[in-house]
């Protein structure tokens, strides 16, 4: 049976236990979006902005206030006693980021890994850098217009029409639904207006890189107004095969429809329908990065492999001793297509009584579809034809949350959170039929012509109460107490094929395990304001995430509880900052120290796996992690029309204790060794992150403007790679962005230039470890070089 059929009768279907929760709440999704005006998962303590961010004030040249909803109140960002950084939506635009690992370069303590739309993680002050594994809770959720994304690939999308980014660093939970245990990124699309508008942008660069993007705004009566956005990209690909062309392309598209009702008394209602399909090739690698010192195997592996490819008539082409990874070149001879369909619906409704209290309300329903096809060899051989995992998600929330009237002694904010999620996991990998070729590459006899198989059924349902209160004591100081109380239980249901490959396991295994979490989180929390332009404070905050499931078990260890189920993830956290305005309000400058303590952390480790004779990705517990550091944020308008902002933080994340590590090949230890990394680096944590950036416009005559800007980010070496390996380091590295351009008819009209990694720094994504074959190297997935373009936009 090839996998094309297996994929399509082999994949496990949920039971009807599994699928009762997901009909129930989608019923409830229905009825809510057929007019019961249920809505709210606002979960993340940021949201939905009331204007646009940082943008001047031309007249006196102050800094224009931000407003955001970080307490579910609106209230000036220099305000909000938390560390948060906010980035307007026009702002990216104007710089063209629209993707998730762009925005993560603009923002402090942030590390984005990108590999491709299931490899991903964003993790906040060395935590969450977790990617590809269905039963892993991020550390950092992700949240859209209030909805809680479960899957890191479902943020892998264009995001465009957008009010602003924020970011929260730290456990959350108290103020809204889904709870994390390393801060939130929420991202705030525009809302519908009663003002007709029409805008449409298309941009042209390097790589045949073509991008569309528009979107349509009014009022169509006068309560209800609808907006709808699109937008088409495409690129071809920066990596260059020798045996297939074309690698590492992107081509997305995506739709978001918005209807609003608001009887513009006491009541709005937004319903919102999203979209979005991608279809390219994406994830290679670039085999032999870096040779380690068991550089010596693998060119005798090599030679072995060019032997019996020979032999067979065929011709090898990988990495000789000499091969430099930045020639972009790869040596697959298959293809790395990467399917991807995903959408949704929410519907957030907003009550607002004569008293002063406002109820919320957020139903949502989300669903993410991966298909993945990969040449699992890396090579123009048929050794492992096709593989790769699967992931078909849906995910149902709902959120009721009570806001009392501020200006009294006592102002409070409750409510109540259900989350439903059920996925399957399908992983397979086919074998070609060449024994002499599989035999050189490192696959014994029994793997010719073979599939192996491993399922997994994971379902989630959690349920919570939280609140959160602001005790005025004076009227300079306000003492905030919250709490949250969540239950959850997770389920597993895996299933395995070995089709005969394995000389100890059985060929078929299932097993079913669950586990419970009951956790009390809480925050206590003081800010004390000086005067008008400084405020500080302090908190003491304590988090978790559930114990887990693991859908990436190894094919060679047995199904049982220790390889399917973590411990919940806990964490201390402490907090001490200030926000201030200075320069007769023209500048801001915020900053805050931290140390936090995590239990349990939930990581992708490395274990050996006896099956493939080398370490292989699966999800443990590392034990604890120790994070301290500093962040620092300002900006400052020295003159109108120009603006300029900095950003610098230094984050110390290592592991206090973890003694069943990866083993680096520079222990010189024979394979299955367990090292402990007590005392080293978190991987994915770089101790510096940094950016600074200026923006000049300047109106030439009337209704003409001309502008620039630019941004330097820069991030120093981490390790790549869970074994804390020299060889899988991600060396330090700056990019530059340029972009010029000039804006006609008081804007309505704007041409950009604009250049992305100006000085076409060589710099690397992520790492990864080789075994097999492989053994003796390192593969890297390789960052953009430098591209430029033009891109025109209208506005109506």
């Amino acid at each position: 049976m090839s996998v094309h059929q297996q994929q399509a009768h082999g994949r496990p279907e949920f039971s009807q236990r599994h699928w009762r929760g997901v009909s129930l709440a989608a019923l409830v999704v229905a009825l809510t979006c057929g007019g019961s005006a249920l809505a709210a998962e606002d979960e993340v303590a940021q949201a939905a902005p009331t204007q646009a961010p940082a943008a001047v004030d031309g007249s006196s040249g102050n800094i224009e206030e931000i407003v955001v909803t970080a307490r579910r109140r609106e209230e000036k960002a220099q305000d909000v006693p938390i560390p948060i950084t906010v980035i307007g939506g026009d702002d990216l635009a104007n710089k063209g980021t629209v993707r998730i690992e762009d925005i993560g370069r603009l923002l402090p303590s942030t590390n984005v890994t990108y590999s491709n739309p299931r490899q991903n993680s964003v993790a906040v002050r060395g935590l969450g850098n977790n990617p590809a594994n269905e039963g892993l809770e991020s550390s950092v959720g992700l949240f859209v217009d209030g909805v809680y994304y479960s899957r890191p690939g479902m943020g892998v999308i264009e995001l465009t029409d957008l009010e602003q980014v924020e970011l929260l660093r730290g456990p959350q939970g108290t103020l809204f639904g889904k709870n994390t245990t390393g801060g939130a990124l929420n991202i705030t699309t525009k809302r519908p207006t009663f003002t007709p508008g029409v805008t449409g942008e298309a941009s042209y660069g390097s790589y045949n890189e073509r991008a569309f993007r528009a979107s349509v705004n009014g009022g169509i009566t006068d309560t209800q107004a609808v907006r709808v956005s699109l937008y088409d990209t495409r690129r071809d690909g920066i990596l260059q095969g020798l045996a297939r062309p074309d690698q590492n392309d992107r081509e997305r598209q995506g739709v978001r429809g918005q209807w609003l009702f608001d009887n513009k008394e006491n009541f709005d209602l937004r319903l919102i329908a999203d979209y979005h399909q991608e279809d390219d090739q994406q994830g290679v690698s670039s085999q032999a990065f870096r040779f380690t010192n068991r550089k010596q195997t693998y060119l005798t592996n090599r030679a072995n492999l060019a032997a019996a490819a020979a032999g067979a008539g065929q011709t090898l082409l990988a990495p000789d001793g000499n091969y430099n990874a930045w020639d972009r070149t790869s040596f697959a001879n298959d293809s790395y297509e990467k399917k991807v369909h995903q959408g949704g619906a929410s519907a957030e409704a907003n009550w607002k009584f004569g008293d002063g209290y406002n109820l919320t309300s957020l139903s949502a329903f989300r669903r993410w579809d991966f298909r993945p096809y990969n040449d699992g060899d890396n090579l123009n051989l048929n050794v492992i034809t096709n593989s790769g995992g699967e992931v078909l998600a849906n995910q149902i929330s709902q959120e009721i949350r009570l806001s009392s009237p501020t200006g009294n002694l006592v102002d409070y904010t409750t409510g109540l959170y259900y989350y439903l999620s059920r996925q399957k996991y399908h992983n397979f990998s086919e074998y070609g039929d060449n024994a002499a070729i599989l035999n050189a590459y490192g696959y014994a006899n029994r793997y010719v012509g073979k599939q192996v198989i491993s399922d997994a059924q994971l379902g989630t349902d959690s349920y919570a109460a939280f609140g959160q209160a602001n005790v005025h004591a004076t009227d300079a100081l306000t003492i905030t107490p919250g709490a949250r109380y969540t239950y959850e239980r997770k389920n597993i249901v895996a299933n395995r094929d070995l089709d005969g490959t394995s000389l100890t396991l059985p060929d078929t295994q299932v097993t079913e395990e669950n586990v419970k979490s009951y956790s009390l989180t809480a925050l206590l929390a003081a800010d004390y304001k000086v005067n008008d332009n400084l405020n500080l404070f302090t908190s003491v905050s304590h988090g978790a995430k559930a114990g887990a499931t693991n859908a990436t078990y190894p094919t060679g260890a047995s199904l049982n509880r220790e390889n399917l189920i973590v411990r919940p993830e806990k964490i201390n956290a402490v907090e001490l900052g200030f926000k201030s305005r200075l320069l007769d309000r023209r500048a801001t400058l915020n900053g805050n120290i931290y140390y936090e303590v995590v239990r349990d952390y939930q990581a992708q480790g490395q274990v050996w796996n006896p099956a493939t004779n080398g370490y292989t990705g699966t999800l443990v517990n590392t034990g604890w992690v120790d994070t301290k550091g500093a962040e620092l944020e300002g900006s400052y308008k020295p003159l109108p029309g120009l603006t300029l902002r900095s950003g610098l933080s230094y984050n110390l994340a290592k592991y206090r204790s973890y003694r069943n590590g990866a083993c680096a090949p520079e222990n010189n230890l024979p394979g299955g060794s367990v090292c402990d990394l007590s005392g080293r680096d978190v991987q994915g944590a770089p101790r510096w992150i940094g950016s600074v950036g200026a923006d000049y416009t300047q109106e030439v005559e009337d209704g003409i403007e001309a502008y620039v800007g630019t941004d330097f980010t820069f991030r120093s070496g981490s390790f790549g790679t869970n074994d804390n390996s020299e060889f899988g380091r991600i060396d330090g590295y700056g990019l530059v962005n340029l972009f010029a351009g000039t804006r006609l008819n008081d804007g309505q009209i704007d041409v950009q230039l604009w250049v992305r990694n100006l000085f076409d720094k060589e710099y690397v994504n992520s790492t990864g470890i080789g075994s097999q074959f492989w053994t003796g190297t390192y593969s890297a997935n390789l960052g953009d070089p430098r591209t430029v373009g033009v891109t025109g936009k209208v506005k109506f």
